[in-house]
């Protein structure tokens, strides 16, 4: 996404049309909506403008790539001025909308549409409106084995209002403070002592909501930081990269790019399963079951005792960009060929049903 791109207010929901309107298919292929939105402010990064329109693939919709086993229409909601949503009725829909901070009108609007015209969905809206970061630690607070870090939910109006959060022991220090909205190292501070709540002036504070969650150390006894990615469709579980850092803010940019931290990493992913280990993969596949999800991301370290620090998870995760590291692209195709065989089980079993 370019940081600096202006924003652009969009006023009125569209749709489009993947593929060659005139191409004749020798059978019908499933027909799925895919259901995305405008976010609550109405502005927008434009990446680019292709023949398709608009593109709102980076600004709280996954991004979907194109799958030529399935007859797709998008449909963008939300808008200042949106009317009543056209559409062509689909087998199936696919909700796009993954991030409850900036899009939970959207999220709304979908889970009406669905609602109203009882269509069956992969990604149900409501299951995502429960992945905002205080409700994840709420509903999952005491799982076994995986530690979900203590999140609340903040509209601070001065520095000293996080201060007095902290000496009233609401949450414990460390901690790490984050907009609303924000995923990765967006906008991210770690509170080290009370002290540090008087560098928080570089936010707004004018009303707007902040997360601030405590922070576990996740350092190995190397004094390295690391982070893999899992990917859960359709109840399995898919590594997506492990990221090694001296930055206890692991992600893309601090990450090691020497060979002898890919060489870890490669052997992470041929090994998943393994490095995990049966009891670990069995209780991280049942910890996903209970979101309710049929597709999103984590991520996790694994402590020397078996435990695992949940630092994120949400269906937002960046799966499909092009990797920079070559042994990367089987694992993208392997979740990627998991989406298409969902979305094809999916239809089947609702064909399955309507015959009955």
């Amino acid at each position: 996404m370019a940081n600096k791109a202006t924003p652009y207010s969009v006023d009125y929901s569209v749709k489009y049309n993947i593929g060659n309107s005139n191409a004749q298919p020798a059978q019908a292929k499933p027909r799925m909506l895919s259901i995305s939105s405008v976010p609550d402010d109405h502005l927008v990064i434009m990446d680019y403008v292709d023949e398709r329109g608009l593109m709102f693939d980076k600004t709280g919709n996954f991004l979907l790539p194109e799958f030529d086993e399935i007859e797709r229409e998008n449909l963008v909601l939300g808008g200042r001025k949106a009317g009543a949503p056209q559409f062509s009725m689909p087998d199936f829909a696919f909700n796009r909308i993954c991030e409850p901070d900036s899009n939970q009108k959207g999220l709304e609007l979908a889970q009406q549409l669905i609602a109203k015209n009882k269509i069956p969905v992969l990604n149900p809206p409501e299951k995502i409106l429960a992945t905002k970061r205080d409700v994840i630690y709420q509903r999952f607070a005491h799982s076994d084995g995986i530690v979900v870090p203590k999140t609340l939910r903040v509209a601070p109006r001065y520095c000293r209002d996080v201060r007095a959060l902290l000496e009233q022991g609401e949450i414990n220090l460390p901690c790490i403070f984050r907009p609303v909205g924000g995923h990765n190292s967006e906008g991210i501070f770690l509170i080290k002592e009370s002290g540090d709540t008087n560098e928080l002036e570089r936010f707004a504070f004018d009303g707007r909501d902040y997360y601030i969650s405590e922070f576990y150390d996740c350092r190995d006894s190397d004094g390295l930081y690391r982070k893999f990615r899992v990917v859960y469709v359709d109840g399995k579980l898919y590594p997506r990269h492990l990221f090694i850092s001296n930055d206890w803010c692991v992600d893309a940019k601090t990450k090691f790019v020497e060979e002898k931290y890919f060489s870890e990493e490669r052997h992470f992913l041929e090994n998943f399963q393994s490095c995990l280990g049966d009891e670990i993969h069995a209780r991280l596949s049942g910890f996903c079951a209970r979101f309710g999800l049929d597709f999103f991301g984590l991520d996790l370290n694994l402590r020397p005792d078996g435990t695992l620090v949940l630092f994120e998870a949400n269906a937002s995760m960046s799966v499909f960009h092009a990797p920079s590291r070559e042994y990367l692209a089987p694992y993208i195709g392997n979740i990627r060929g998991a989406i298409v065989e969902m979305m094809l089980r999916f239809h089947q079993t609702i064909t399955h049903k309507s015959e009955i």
